[in-house]
């Protein structure tokens, strides 16, 4: 998980339940994590900063409460996502190299000037994947004016986005185009600042993946292994998930899960996937499902609480501090069954991508009363 929870956000009575840490800037805690790659996150400050190849990110994006950012591998297709010298610009626009300061907090924003209508720039993105690709760009000018903005086949196109006065992060979905387009055709803003352009294929934008020069790929987020057969109760027991997912994609397993190492025999928590804002417990026993419920929420990429529960012919769920299915039908595993809690299906596939403030395990089957205030946001 993100953080370890002081003894103050667990009420009192709880019986003992085993809590799972990162610790900041560090590989330290209990599960395997590994990044074959450097990465970005927003530190506690509020700045865009590096972080080395295997080191979890503690992102603190949403909130004052940071949480564990996990991704999947994705390529930034813009050669030089700070230096604008190198892209092309019509007659009218002045480019100032190291402006002002930037999400990272370093003096190294651009200022772009227009001096008239119509003015662009931009760069070449190479040949389209045909698939959903997403641009973003952070962006800084006067509130309430507009700048043109994206991936078009030529300088004329993109959208057109509102400035909000602050450093923003805006982004376009396209299908076709090969030209990243920044100006204001069609647009009113005439001068503003910009900061770590980016291009990758999928339907949502992740964390910034700074280029100089050549395409740049960030690895996926693996986070497996943690615990043995001794650390958990096959057969009662809670698993408690605070967190949200990057996407609601509908395409991508988002799974965690306590198992043997296998399908057949696991707690399973999917987020999202075929059925859209939705939360699906599994819990099996030889391949067979025990429990196979859904529970919908308004947005799954909102930090959500969850606790699912099992024990012979008692099976729950808590949502946000409200009971949302109960099940007094059903067999458990055998104890000593469960091995590993991890961040996939149970067997390694089908990662968790999303951001965990809080994951527990509990190996008794908790009250009402303790499932709900453990849940209430």
């Amino acid at each position: 998980m993100a953080t370890t929870p002081s003894l103050a956000m667990i009420p009192s009575g709880y019986k003992e339940g085993k809590l799972y840490s990162f610790l900041p800037n560090t590989d330290d805690g209990d599960f395997t994590f590994s990044r074959g790659s450097n990465a970005t996150r927003v530190n506690k400050d509020g700045l865009i900063e590096e972080v080395g190849v295997n080191v979890p990110r503690l992102d603190y994006t949403d909130s004052s409460c940071p949480s564990l950012l996990l991704e999947p591998m994705r390529t930034n297709r813009i050669l030089y996502s700070e230096d604008f010298s190198q892209w092309i610009k019509t007659s009218g626009v002045t480019i100032t190299s190291n402006y002002g300061v930037s999400p990272s907090g370093l003096q190294n924003s651009t200022r772009i000037q227009l001096s008239s209508a119509n003015e662009q720039l931009y760069i070449s993105t190479g040949v389209h994947s045909g698939n959903i690709e997403v641009a973003s760009l952070y962006v800084k000018g006067v509130n309430g004016e507009s700048i043109q903005f994206g991936v078009g086949n030529n300088t004329g196109q993109g959208s057109v986005i509102t400035l909000n006065g602050n450093w923003q992060r805006i982004t376009q979905e396209s299908t076709s185009g090969s030209v990243f387009i920044i100006g204001n055709k069609d647009a009113t803003a005439t001068e503003f600042e910009i900061y770590g352009a980016q291009l990758e294929e999928g339907s949502y934008p992740t964390s910034y993946i700074p280029t100089e020069g050549i395409i740049k790929t960030r690895l996926q987020d693996e986070c497996n292994n943690a615990g043995d057969s001794s650390t958990f109760n096959s057969e009662e027991g809670v698993l408690f998930f605070e967190g949200s997912a990057l996407a609601d994609d509908n395409t991508v397993d988002k799974r965690i899960s306590i198992s043997d190492g296998t399908n057949n025999n696991r707690v399973l928590i999917n987020i999202g996937n075929s059925i859209s804002n939705t939360y699906t417990y599994y819990y099996a026993v030889s391949g067979s499902n025990q429990i196979n419920s859904n529970i919908s929420v308004a947005d799954i990429t909102v930090p959500h609480k969850l606790a699912v529960t099992w024990k012979v012919n008692e099976f729950k769920i808590y949502l946000d501090g409200i009971l949302n299915y109960t099940d007094s039908s059903g067999s458990v595993n055998p104890a000593g069954t469960f091995t590993q809690i991890q961040f996939t299906d149970g067997a390694g596939a089908s990662s968790f991508f999303g951001k965990c403030k809080d994951i527990r395990v509990y190996n008794t089957a908790l009250t009402d009363q303790e499932l709900a205030e453990l849940t209430t946001i």
